[in-house]
């Protein structure tokens, strides 16, 4: 047998002996389950509408498959669910989260992710104070004090977490948890989290601090910390509208400027760099050129300078040859044999150079590459 099928069998197993480790006819974790599942029903009723579910159908898709296409995440949704939703949908989904180098993010978002279920269960099966402070010194800390970037890397981690726990564990979806938590966008998702976490905190017999404080002095700390929380909700709830709004402004301008080089309307930003090296061309010649044209060439500055102002800059050089592996052309639309490896590499010409938008943090066009071969050479 190949070393690969060993591999494969190797995890494989190794999954099967994490998810059998989970014994859901101890008391402690049926218990587990069913609190758990009033905190899953507490928060999907706080919620209005479905806004999140496809996106939270995509992330389980990764979950299940970090390394999967967006191509093939996006038959499998329509297949499943009956929905008509393309690749760069979701390419442009990870891009806002991650932006650049998004794909190696996105990987490393999601096997923190698996990982850190494992702990959660293997802290739910020990029970001991030890394991639980592991577990909770590896969540993302609160990101209040950070960047717009980190903030958006912890909310998403949060959210993903949650997913994770009951689909690497299915013996814990006993009550279809997966169905409320499909429903959660970062503010709910996280208080879930929140919430399931404080079960485990008591589960494994950490104290709160200041236990020592006598009981009036404790009901205060508790109704100031249920404030204390509510208030971060709203805030969270509020910096997630916000960024929904402008995330949905932003793909407005992205449609704009996707059909742009759409095909049929004759790739126009394509066409644009072809007049310009045409024009170019023409003035190193020194070529006396009719004054009736005149006014196209203003026309030709004028959109150029509105492209360079709107930040949309091409990807790739038309014409270049690139050596290129599988995984490095997922990100453009591919013409020739199909790769046997993951690791082959191909000489491939770029026809098209597809663009980037808002400082080479969102790809609006794929480049389109053909594969090099004597014939074609």
């Amino acid at each position: 047998m190949p070393k690969v099928f060993y591999e494969l069998q190797e995890t494989t197993m190794k999954k099967l002996e994490e998810i059998n480790a989970l014994n859901v006819n101890d008391d402690v974790v049926k218990k587990f389950i069913d609190d758990a599942h009033e905190c899953a029903i507490k928060q999907r009723n706080r919620v209005i509408g479905e806004g999140y579910v496809l996106e939270n159908r995509i992330f389980e898709n990764f979950i299940s498959d970090p390394r999967m296409s967006a191509e093939d995440c996006s038959e499998k949704l329509n297949a499943e669910y009956g929905t008509s939703i393309q690749g760069h949908f979701i390419i442009r989904l990870f891009n806002n989260l991650f932006g650049r180098d998004s794909r190696r993010r996105r990987e490393e978002a999601f096997k923190w992710a698996s990982d850190l279920a494992t702990v959660f269960v293997k802290t739910l099966m020990s029970r001991t104070a030890k394991d639980y402070e592991d577990y909770l010194k590896r969540l993302p800390r609160n990101p209040r004090d950070r960047n717009d970037f980190e903030k958006r890397q912890a909310n998403f981690k949060r959210r993903i977490l949650a997913l994770t726990l009951y689909i690497k564990y299915p013996k814990l979806n006993v009550y279809n948890e997966i169905e409320s938590i499909e429903k959660l966008g970062y503010p709910y998702a996280a208080q879930f989290l929140y919430d399931i976490n404080d079960l485990l905190r008591i589960i494994c017999g950490v104290q709160e601090k200041d236990r020592s404080k006598n009981p009036a002095q404790r009901e205060i700390e508790r109704l100031r910390g249920a404030l204390e929380n509510n208030e971060i909700l709203l805030k969270d709830l509020q910096e997630d509208f916000e960024a929904r709004l402008q995330a949905n402004h932003q793909n407005e301008m992205i449609d704009f400027f996707s059909g742009l080089n759409a095909e049929k309307y004759g790739r126009i930003l394509d066409e644009l760099l072809n007049i310009r090296s045409g024009i170019q061309q023409l003035r190193k010649q020194n070529t006396d050129l009719p004054p009736e044209i005149s006014g196209l060439f203003i026309f030709i500055n004028n959109f150029s300078k509105f492209v360079k102002d709107n930040e949309i800059t091409p990807i790739m050089k038309i014409g270049s040859v690139h050596e290129m592996t599988f995984n490095e052309i997922q990100s453009c639309d591919y013409e020739g044999s199909p790769y046997v490896k993951s690791d082959e590499v191909k000489r491939v010409k770029v026809l098209s150079p597809g663009w980037f938008y808002k400082n080479k943090e969102i790809q609006i066009a794929r480049p389109r590459l053909r594969e090099l071969s004597d014939e074609n050479e």
